[in-house]
């Protein structure tokens, strides 16, 4: 038993164990080293790095400005040592995701690979399809209209502060949202809702009533002023094809309206909220 306890105790065994101790300690130096500068120093490699970024698709948003926002997305490192600009692990999703945050008018955004020193940014910018434009309607008979717009996009979205305009360009719409509010990204009206008043304004100057502001209430009322003078009444409540339909059925009497240019002219309102139950005041 001493001669066993003896032998584990020898010299010989402790130098064995030590060495097996420093060969471990190497070895996980050495993967240690693999680890931390092998993978850093390829992310680094200016073969890999990317110095190209090629936009496309922007109309109003400037080449620059996206450049430069790239760019500034891909500077530093992960963690301190992985390069964000190597070709093999870039932020793309990051990048698309804040683009989408940061650049109202865009509408959708795809970065892709395009080769091992630079990559694509394809952008799609939402088109402007109105104005919407702040404004005082606490009441009818006080009501303010300011020339402080935004575009709206076809879906009714608004999405980014509009110049002014000399003539009727677009359709200004007015209400619905608090004029203290900061409008850009918020959705005016239901899609659909849009769709359809725009539809009806659309249907309208067909027929010569050149729409050139859109005012909603709280109540559901509509208010539509013409370049002419005068004012087409709508309820939101209503189904805008019977109402363009009851709208036509007036037009179409040639005993009320013997001529549509003269009506036009001479309009002062006509009241469509009420069904067939059309009302109308001449100047």
């Amino acid at each position: 038993m001493s001669k066993r306890r003896s032998t584990l105790r020898s010299p010989e065994f402790a130098r064995k164990k030590r060495n097996q101790f420093l060969l471990k300690f190497f070895l996980t130096l050495v993967v240690l080293a693999v680890v931390l500068v092998v993978p850093p120093y390829f992310s680094h490699l200016s073969s890999l790095t990317i110095n190209t970024i090629d936009i496309e698709g922007n109309e109003v948003i400037t080449r620059d400005e996206l450049d430069k926002y790239v760019r500034a997305e891909i500077a530093g490192n992960y963690l301190w040592f992985f390069s964000k600009s190597n070709i093999l692990i870039y932020p793309r999703k990051k990048i698309e995701a804040d683009i989408l945050r940061n650049f109202s008018r865009v509408q959708s955004v795809n970065v892709f690979y395009k080769n091992l020193k630079s990559i694509g940014v394809m952008v799609e910018e939402r088109k402007p399809n109105a104005l919407w434009c702040k404004s005082d309607l606490q009441s009818v008979d006080s009501l303010k209209l300011s020339d402080d717009c935004y575009f709206i996009n076809k879906d009714g979205l608004i999405f980014t502060k509009a110049p002014k305009f000399s003539a009727n360009v677009y359709v200004r719409y007015y209400g619905h949202i608090a004029s203290t509010t900061d409008p850009i990204s918020k959705q005016y009206v239901s899609n659909q809702e849009f769709k359809d008043i725009g539809s009806f304004i659309g249907e309208a100057t067909k027929l010569g009533f050149l729409v050139t502001d859109v005012i909603l209430f709280d109540d559901d009322g509509i208010e539509l002023r013409l370049s002419s003078g005068g004012k087409i009444f709508l309820s939101a409540r209503e189904d805008f094809s019977v109402t363009l339909e009851n709208f036509n059925s007036l037009l179409d009497d040639k005993i009320t309206v013997p001529k549509v240019d003269d009506f036009i002219a001479k309009l002062n309102y006509v009241d469509l909220r009420f069904g067939k139950k059309l009302f109308f005041k001449l100047r």
